[in-house]
């Protein structure tokens, strides 16, 4: 496969990770190539079995198609944890019990705290947000940052490199959720959970009036 139709498909593919679901019209737009063009490199991913499309319905005119990633696909994104982790978190829970377990992610955590704030350091408010986003990117979360119609911080993880993990220990998660406040001095709120179904790890940063009414 020539490497510019590759490059091209990847592009589709991460957008596609990036948005949950996308219409060819997105795609076009986005990756700056024709709608025509898009078809046909959908028509190849889908033969590859790395998407899928269902119908959506329109107020007026035909249904247009809407396309995801497959679980396939999904495995094309990094993963920093894999089965062999896994296998060895459980064989240390078998032997010192689940808790040393959540120690072991317990000091991950600490550690990356360290390494954000440093990298941090001298950063307030939305620059902040911007900084850790670009960090998590880095890290392969395919994460981004922006300020909602409100006004409001956001933080958006579109994928997940120690899901292996927190399918197995769920608690990782409110690890991470953890991390994300310490790096911010921010408290968050999750709107949308990967693990449990959503399309990203959506936060958002608790304005001082809402956290004072908790």
């Amino acid at each position: 496969m020539p490497n510019e139709k590759s490059s091209t498909r990847q592009e589709i593919l991460a957008l596609i990770k990036r948005r949950g679901e996308a219409t060819v019209k997105q795609l076009s737009r986005e990756v700056g190539i024709s709608s025509m063009g898009v078809r046909q490199h959908l028509a190849t991913l889908e033969k590859e079995r790395l998407v899928q499309w269902r119908n959506e319905r329109q107020k007026v005119g035909r249904p247009i198609q809407v396309y995801s990633l497959t679980e396939t696909a999904e495995k094309l994104f990094p993963s920093t944890y894999g089965p062999l982790v896994i296998s060895l978190l459980d064989q240390l829970a078998e032997m010192d019990g689940t808790e040393k377990v959540l120690q072991l992610l317990k000091s991950r955590q600490e550690r990356l705290r360290a390494e954000y704030r440093k990298r941090m350091e001298g950063l307030a408010g939305e620059d902040r947000f911007r900084a850790l986003a670009k960090i998590r990117d880095e890290e392969g979360y395919i994460c981004e940052s922006f300020v909602n119609s409100r006004g409001e911080d956001c933080l958006v993880e579109h994928h997940c490199p120690i899901a292996f993990v927190a399918r197995r220990y769920p608690q990782v998660c409110s690890y991470e959720q953890d991390l994300l406040e310490q790096a911010l001095e921010a408290k968050l709120v999750r709107r949308e959970y990967l693990i449990s179904g959503g399309k990203s790890c959506s936060y958002q940063k608790v304005l001082q009036k809402e956290s004072d009414d908790e």
